[in-house]
């Protein structure tokens, strides 16, 4: 239970695919000096079409994510924690969809609902039968500042590789994975050693993102697999207060909610 509930706290601020891309990075913790490539480094021909490559991508995700409509997402989201031996590591996989429109977010899996907006966020965990109600808390970065710091940080991604490689991927017909390698730092814990990004080469969207850590970091391995992707979604209307979607009038639980605790943390 903790591991899936972990997983979706850790992707359920995203707004898009371009905040998981930002989740990468700020779960790595990077140390710029220590992974930066070693002087007088003269990529080749083929890294440097690799990146111009990964670079294009970049720019077309990012257009993609400057939306003002109601963004929904699809995705199935695995993990593997590090353990003292192979024998130890713990996977789990959790599937999540995912709607947001500006600072509004309803995210849901088997495991977890959480329903934010600028007033509330309501966390339900249907198998344990709990309920948290807690006020929201405003982000300090607006959604234009996050976009130009995630273009900061793809730059930052690529200028501190240890190489990159660019290949088709063996049976799948217009698929490829680009493989970006980090210089490994003994002892810098929740550092990224690779990162593949799975494309399709006819729609260039972005199908999967495997992260790789050390073994010092708590994951072993992060993988975001993408179903589906909608940048003008019209099936839900985010107008709706998440207070309705789980409480009467009289702040009583809904049925469909009968029998579930309430842990009220409004202030």
């Amino acid at each position: 239970m903790f591991k899936n509930f972990k997983n979706i706290l850790f992707v359920s601020m995203s707004l898009a695919t371009f905040v998981l891309l930002f989740s990468a990075f700020t779960y790595a913790k990077f140390d710029v000096e220590n992974t930066l490539l070693k002087p007088g480094a003269i990529p080749t021909s083929e890294d440097a079409k690799c990146v111009t490559y990964l670079k294009s991508m970049f720019k077309t995700w990012n257009q993609s994510s400057k939306t003002d409509g109601v963004v929904y997402s699809k995705y199935i989201i695995s993990s593997t924690l590090n353990g003292n031996s192979t024998s130890n590591n713990i996977s789990s996989k959790s599937e999540i969809e995912s709607i947001s429109f500006g600072n509004k977010s309803r995210v849901y899996s088997k495991e977890m609902i959480v329903l934010r907006d600028e007033k509330y966020t309501i966390s339900i965990l249907p198998q344990k039968k709990i309920v948290f109600w807690t006020n929201s808390i405003k982000s300090k970065v607006s959604l234009s500042t996050a976009q130009a710091q995630i273009s900061k940080m793809q730059d930052s991604l690529l200028s501190i590789r240890e190489k990159i490689v660019c290949e088709a991927v063996k049976g799948k017909k217009n698929s490829k994975v680009v493989h970006v390698y980090l210089k490994y730092a003994k002892g810098y814990a929740g550092q990224l050693t690779k990162l593949s990004y799975y494309i399709n080469t006819a729609t260039k969207t972005l199908q999967k993102l495997t992260m790789n850590y050390t073994p010092e970091s708590e994951f072993k391995k992060i993988s975001y697999e993408f179903i589906a992707q909608n940048y003008n979604y019209k099936k839900v209307d985010m107008k709706t207060p998440v207070k309705q979607l789980v409480f009467t009038s009289n702040n009583t639980l809904l049925q469909k909610y009968a029998g579930f605790k309430l842990i009220d943390n409004r202030k």
